[in-house]
């Protein structure tokens, strides 16, 4: 199997379950998604890898939940979580290496190359290089940032 039909359906189980909320649908998207991950996220550019955290932190979220419900510790929440953070350190690892090889000179246009970095960063509670992230591809691409303090000056809303 393809890592793309991998993604793909794990998009389509994350959908079902955005739609019906069946558990089975989550862990099938998670089935999936690591299956990509697992096929190396340097070849999806990260695609795979991070939406595999994400699904982890929403079972987490939901096993957290019925451990509260059941006066139960919420061990498999913390291993999903953990699994997530493994997975995010990889990509925050590698992903801005992909940038300087030579075949992937296109990457450095692509919105959702940093969006996945941004996500990885803002999953680990890195925010400021999540905003990094996003930044770099507002430079890549040509667009300049004006700071907030800037910004407010410029503006006609009252202070």
């Amino acid at each position: 199997e393809r890592q793309e039909s991998a993604g793909l359906r794990g998009a389509i189980y994350k959908r079902k379950w955005q739609v019906q909320g069946q558990r089975t649908d989550l862990d099938r998207a998670l089935g999936y998604y690591l299956k990509g991950y697992e096929m190396g996220p340097e070849h999806d550019q990260g695609y795979t890898g991070v939406n595999a955290a994400f699904v982890l932190d929403l079972l987490a979220r939901e096993d957290a939940a019925e451990a509260k419900n059941t006066e139960t510790s919420g061990i498999v929440a913390s291993e999903f979580r953990q699994r997530a953070g493994t997975i995010r350190r990889d990509l925050v690892t590698l992903l801005p290496g992909l940038l300087e090889a030579n075949k992937n000179e296109w990457l450095k246009r692509e919105w959702w190359f940093y969006t996945t970095r941004a996500e990885a960063h803002f999953g680990l509670g890195e925010y400021d290089e999540a905003v990094a992230a996003l930044r770099a591809y507002n430079a890549a691409v040509g667009i300049a940032h004006r700071p907030s303090n800037e910004s407010r000056r410029g503006s006609s809303r009252p202070s």
